[in-house]
């Protein structure tokens, strides 16, 4: 840090006595070389940004009064307001205020509207497929610190609706090339734009961008650019990004997967730094889960556990149960028979409460339930749990405590399969303790290749998205509403029963 901040004040220095020719060939070092990208090199603008952007707040005005007015129009873009790190520019006026862009936002405004509706989809479509041309063709290299070179093409560029329309393209039933993706994500990791102005600006979030656009790379890349989306939940333990994958500490914190399916979520999980428990019924999506080369290391390690096992009721007897799988299909499983005339077959399943998987594994920062109506059973478990250690607590303290430590998970989500099912899960919830919910969007995080009828390996599994604190309502963003008002939240239950979205529900418990 302070080499750079050495070399880049040499830079700036020389532009104020000798001018801009000067500051290039200072800037000219082997030092200045590594912030180049690794395409082109910097235009100079950038580096007298940088500099400037090093000099202490008393210096800032100086800078201010010696910098070409252009430079300080863009320092002053990218800080943004008092106080807060440097970002992009929401909107930059000159690009986003072209014909063709104001028609694009015109177009998004509708479309947040109705997700699924398709009366503006074509031509939507047609002006993003603009929108990325336009942006990609940019002089936007990459660097090795933040996966985005500053550039004044990209500082003046419209980038909000590159990444709105690189996230239009998902749906289709053929995916644009990884490299654009991942040109998005690299904006994302730069930019930092703040969550909540997003999402009220454009009904989406940058952690939901970029979870969706990491869940595309997963065949492809690494993505350490979604490494950080979960820190508030990790709680301190070992960042993932410091360690080969598969070696984390055993303090790290428990997700529990129920429904794990073909792992995208228990991925997520996993490169987020958590421990994993792994809960799927149907032994061919198990089977397609851990044979992906992204999974093994996790396995391997211990860092991931799996079990083979079906959920059963609160008050299950049976040890097994019968389920019915698609063997060409390892996506699809029901546990109900009528699964045989899509060409089905019947399996045995051990069968297990949830209840019992946080006895036996211990505390849960978080469990994800999407066991479709078999969810049900896993909250009544809990609840049911919940309320035989309240009698034990109140009536016969010291047999509760011999019984061993257990509590409901920090955070919990469920996904929505029936209207009707809003009343048992607000029951069973508050019973449990929990006081805040978010109803969470799914569409966004189900890219094209996942709807389309047949197993695809261009995508390995469609996600539940963020949780806990990144998890994003449908109504206020990453904001926590209070748990006594889901009952009266009946605008996701429309757009449910209407076809044009899907929804899980995610609640916390008090801090």
């Amino acid at each position: 840090s302070a080499a750079l901040s050495a070399a880049l004040s040499a830079a700036l220095s020389a532009a104020m006595l000798h001018g801009r020719a000067a500051a290039a060939r200072q800037c000219g070092s082997e030092l200045c070389g590594r912030w180049r990208g690794r395409r082109r090199a910097w235009p100079l603008s950038p580096v007298l940004l940088l500099a400037a952007a090093a000099c202490s707040g008393a210096a800032a005005p100086a800078v201010a009064a010696v910098v070409a007015p252009t430079v300080a129009e863009g320092l002053e873009a990218m800080r943004g307001a008092p106080g807060r790190q440097v970002s992009c520019p929401m909107l930059e006026p000159a690009a986003c205020s072209a014909p063709d862009k104001l028609r694009f936002l015109d177009l998004w405004a509708e479309k947040i509207k109705c997700w699924l509706c398709t009366e503006v989809s074509e031509e939507l479509s047609k002006s993003a497929v603009k929108i990325i041309k336009e942006l990609a063709s940019l002089n936007i290299g990459f660097t090795l610190d933040r996966g985005m070179q500053i550039t004044e093409e990209w500082l003046n560029s419209c980038l909000p609706l590159y990444l709105l329309a690189m996230l239009s393209t998902t749906r289709a039933a053929r995916l644009q090339p990884w490299a654009l993706y991942r040109l998005a994500l690299n904006t994302l990791w730069s930019c930092r734009y703040d969550e909540q102005e997003f999402f009220g600006a454009f009904g989406v979030t940058p952690g939901q961008l970029s979870y969706l656009f990491g869940l595309i790379g997963q065949p492809y890349d690494p993505t350490p650019q979604i490494l950080e989306l979960q820190m508030l939940e990790r709680r301190g333990a070992d960042v993932p990004s410091k360690q080969a994958p598969g070696h984390l500490a055993w303090s790290a914190p428990l997700v529990i997967d129920v429904g794990m399916g073909l792992g995208a979520d228990s991925r997520y999980y996993l490169r987020q730094g958590f421990r994993v428990v792994g809960i799927e019924a149907n032994p061919v999506a198990l089977d397609t889960a851990l044979a992906d080369p992204g999974t093994q290391p996790y396995l391997l390690s211990g860092q991931l556990t799996v079990l083979n096992a079906a959920i059963s009721a609160s008050n299950g007897t049976e040890a097994s149960m019968p389920f019915w799988v698609i063997p060409h299909r390892p996506e699809q499983s029901k546990a109900v028979s009528w699964v045989a005339l899509d060409g089905g077959e019947e399996v045995s399943v051990r069968t297990v409460r949830c209840a019992d998987l946080l006895r036996l594994y211990g505390e849960v920062i978080y469990m994800k339930v999407d066991v479709e109506f078999n969810t049900i059973d896993c909250l009544s478990s809990l609840a049911r749990e919940a309320e035989i250690r309240r009698a034990a607590d109140a009536g016969f303290g010291a047999r509760a405590a011999s019984e061993g430590f257990w509590r409901p998970p920090k955070y919990i989500s469920v996904e929505v399969e029936a209207t009707g099912l809003i009343g048992d899960f607000y029951k069973h919830l508050v019973s449990l303790g929990y006081d805040s919910y978010k109803v969470c969007r799914q569409y966004i995080f189900s890219p094209g290749p996942c709807e389309q009828g047949h197993y695809n390996t261009e995508i390995l599994g469609c996600g539940s998205g963020p949780f806990g604190e990144a998890a994003v309502d449908y109504k206020v963003g990453t904001l926590w509403r209070p748990i006594h008002e889901l009952p009266d939240d009946v605008e996701f239950l429309r757009e449910f029963e209407d076809g044009l979205d899907w929804f899980d529900l995610h609640a916390k418990l008090p801090d």
